[in-house]
């Protein structure tokens, strides 16, 4: 008999010591479900229904393409947030600049893409890439593709340098800059190749004195309107020769 009392005596004490507990703690069960359960309606109920996309003509209709074949599984408000389609797009598209994306509660997304400019084309090994005008490779050539850019051959780590003498080509003789086909790391100097034969032959250390001195010399009556393979790697004399013949010198 005095066992079952004792029995009942830790039963009644157990249950008045987990009662507090339970009031404490079903409150914010129930308070985390009803957030979660919320959370997942949201999430699958907030769809993007429609969007307006600002691009260049030429690549507005792959995003537009690339966007719906996306939603399709990832149509929800985690996937769809403006950083996720950022990344998405700058990942997937890399003639992309940069990509401003906006979201509203009612579904709709605008993205405004900035695309980036090639400069040159950049041949590393059997590889060709376009070069925007930061000096980042930042895709291969398409098969059949081929933009009427220069051609470099060169390490990466010179691009910038090749930048920088195209730059300087387009503030002193901007005629030229379109005849320039292709430009060559000789080590020391640079090699820049032109249309009607042309070809010059700059010191790297001092291109950005040499190519005004040059083009000076060039714009003289006497010189103006003939073609040179000049070698001006001489710091004291240059060579010039006439250009006879069309092509690579």
């Amino acid at each position: 008999m005095m066992r079952g009392n004792r029995k009942r005596r830790a039963r009644k004490s157990w249950s008045m010591a987990i009662k507090p507990l339970l009031r404490r703690v079903l409150p914010l069960s129930l308070l985390t479900i009803v957030i979660a359960g919320g959370a997942v309606l949201a999430n699958g109920h907030m769809r993007i229904t429609d969007w307006e996309i600002e691009a260049p003509d030429e690549i507005k209709p792959e995003i537009e393409a690339h966007l719906q074949s996306w939603l399709k599984v990832n149509n929800d408000l985690w996937h769809s947030q403006p950083v996720f389609l950022r990344r998405m797009l700058l990942e997937d598209f890399p003639d992309l600049a940069d990509a401003n994306v906006q979201r509203s509660l009612h579904g709709h997304v605008r993205i405004a893409a900035r695309i980036r400019r090639p400069i040159v084309i950049w041949q590393h090994a059997s590889e060709l890439w376009l070069v925007d005008e930061t000096g980042v490779p930042y895709r291969r050539l398409h098969k059949g593709e081929w933009p009427d850019l220069p051609l470099v051959r060169m390490d990466r780590e010179e691009l910038q340098g090749a930048l920088g003498l195209l730059a300087s080509m387009q503030q002193v003789s901007p005629d030229r800059l379109p005849r320039l086909s292709e430009v060559h790391d000789g080590g020391h100097y640079w090699k820049l190749i032109l249309s009607h034969g042309e070809a010059w032959l700059l010191p790297k250390q001092k291109a950005a004195q040499s190519m005004p001195r040059l083009v000076r010399i060039l714009k003289q009556p006497q010189w103006r309107h003939r073609h040179f393979r000049v070698d001006a790697r001489d710091a004291h004399r240059w060579y010039l020769r006439t250009a006879k013949h069309e092509g690579v010198i």
